[in-house]
């Protein structure tokens, strides 16, 4: 998946030599904690890098064919990613032929020694001094393969470090060389006209053919966990009242860096924007069904969901503008290009109207469970949110944050025709999924989720989604996050395996399950359908 996404992303499928962009894949590699980010080790013998960490990295350049690729801030086996010549050298340029260049994560050629500053939030005086100065890590990361840093560090010191003999001009053209390649390959100085992507204008993004292949792609990642009732698919004959409950229903959640929000895409929206509740009010519009929406609590983005969600809420505080500055610290600037640029057709972003913005939950929930009380059927949206975790945070537990537990089994208990959606990132590990008889997964699925979420609940698309990772029962379940083990008795795993290779104990839903509305048994080669609901 990494690999064809990488060739879409890239062009690779259209015969030329040129490049439509750069992906760079990140974060490489064994950064899958964010708590200590900045200045934590991951350590995990070569068997577990090779097999397991390293894997998906090598499909991403060996098929992928990256142009580029991001490398991150903290040690791997003692020695920070920015610096470490087993990964940058031995396998990623010796045995997969890599030919790109790297970049590093902003300020992490910094880090190697020691920030000196507060940028990104950083606390000063906080990285791995793994060098005793600036010049030192400038040289030694590229020495070591980084080819770019994302921040002033290269700019700043390489310098002073060729005057030290830290590195010599031939060393640092080596480097260039990888960069400028990479450009040529782009086609930056080539004439307008040179690579086919140059005719490509706004009418290519965004547009409608393009959100049909996006809720296409949303019908087919929607998994279906449980249908104990046989309840879905939903029959719209006889529909007086249905009622949707839950902030994620209805104020948009795609993950981060996305538009909408106060992310990198903060004040831009994409055209077509299709929530759940949208989705399900689209598909009861011809019925005469009312559709009633009660928000139920507060997601928790709305208690402070990140940096620039907080910059947001002061008065005068352009958020765009703080990224800006911050970016400008660390030595990125903006550079003008006498290219034409297409930009597609965005639109101002602008969250729904929210009477009950950071109201009392209790409040919200008891005047969802009173409306609850004459639907023909409930449709609760739960989940996480980009307050549950971000880059620079890590999710607490696999629990369903707040008290979402809680509401889910009071409304069962209020409504028993009550299906459960769940639009999260990750695996949800929580004692209120056993009392769902009805749960959908539909995790941030796209522009266009709701249209999606709607044809599976009312059965235009027989869900045929799997899960991509094991679903454990609760945290007891899961080693230490820090732990970067797999095994048994790796380093800190107290025992427990870890993914669907070596964990051994009873999951809440193993890797690749998914139900359909149709079942199946298995004879030999082939499927024969018992039966139809």
């Amino acid at each position: 998946m990494a690999a064809a996404y990488i060739q879409g992303f890239q062009g690779n499928d259209v015969d030329t030599p040129y490049k439509k962009a750069a992906a760079s894949p990140k974060h490489f590699m064994l950064n899958s904690s964010e708590n200590n980010r900045n200045t934590g080790i991951s350590f995990a013998d070569e068997k577990t890098i090779r097999e397991y960490y390293a894997r998906v990295f090598e499909y991403a350049i060996r098929e992928g064919k990256a142009e580029s690729i991001m490398i991150s801030y903290n040690r791997i086996n003692g020695v920070p990613a920015g610096a470490d010549p087993f990964t940058m050298g031995t396998l990623l340029r010796e045995e997969w032929g890599f030919d790109g260049y790297v970049v590093s994560d902003c300020g992490a050629v910094q880090q190697t020694y020691n920030p000196g500053s507060t940028s990104f939030g950083q606390k000063e005086g906080v990285g791995h001094y793994y060098y005793n100065n600036l010049e030192e890590a400038s040289a030694g990361t590229l020495l070591a393969g980084c080819d770019i840093s994302c921040g002033g560090e290269h700019r700043a010191h390489l310098k002073k470090a060729v005057e030290e003999g830290l590195i010599t001009e031939d060393q640092i053209d080596k480097n260039v060389i990888r960069n400028l390649t990479s450009l040529f390959r782009q086609g930056i100085f080539d004439e307008k006209g040179a690579t086919p992507w140059d005719s490509y204008g706004a009418e290519m993004m965004n547009s409608k053919e393009h959100d049909d292949l996006a809720v296409n792609m949303a019908n087919d990642t929607i998994v279906l966990l449980k249908n104990e009732k046989q309840l879905l698919p939903l029959n719209k004959e006889g529909l007086k009242k249905v009622l949707v409950v839950g902030p994620n229903a209805k104020f948009r959640e795609l993950g981060g860096y996305s538009c909408g929000g106060f992310g990198v895409g903060g004040p831009l929206d994409t055209k077509y924007n299709v929530e759940a509740l949208d989705g399900i009010r689209n598909e009861l519009s011809d019925t005469g069904a009312e559709v009633q929406y009660e928000k139920g609590w507060c997601a928790e983005k709305e208690m402070g969901g990140g940096l620039l969600d907080m910059l947001a809420s002061i008065p005068g505080v352009d958020p765009a503008q703080v990224m800006e500055m911050m970016m400008s610290s660390m030595g990125i600037e903006k550079h003008p290009d006498e290219r034409e640029y297409h930009l597609p057709e965005f639109v101002p972003y602008h969250a729904p109207e929210d009477p009950d913005y950071r109201g009392d939950n209790e409040d919200l929930f008891a005047r969802a469970l009173e409306a609850a009380k004459d639907a023909d059927v409930v449709i609760l949206v739960a989940g996480t949110d980009s307050g549950s975790a971000s880059e620079g945070k890590d999710r607490e537990s696999i629990a369903l944050p707040g008290n979402q537990s809680a509401y889910i089994s009071r409304m069962l208990e209020t409504n028993p025709n009550t299906v459960v959606v769940l639009t999260a990132m990750g695996t949800i590990g929580d004692p209120a999924l056993d009392q769902c008889h009805s749960l959908v997964l539909a995790t941030y699925a796209g522009q266009s989720q709701g249209t999606a979420i709607a044809n599976v609940l009312f059965g235009k698309v027989n869900p045929n989604g799997k899960l991509t990772a094991t679903w454990y029962k609760d945290d007891s379940q899961l080693p230490q996050i820090n732990d970067y083990g797999i095994r048994k008795a790796d380093v800190l795993t107290q025992d427990h395996g870890r993914t669907y290779w070596y964990f051994d104990e009873e999951p809440r839903f193993p890797f690749g399950y998914g139900l359909h509305y149709t079942t199946f048994d298995y004879y030999g080669k082939q499927v024969i359908m018992v039966s139809k609901s």
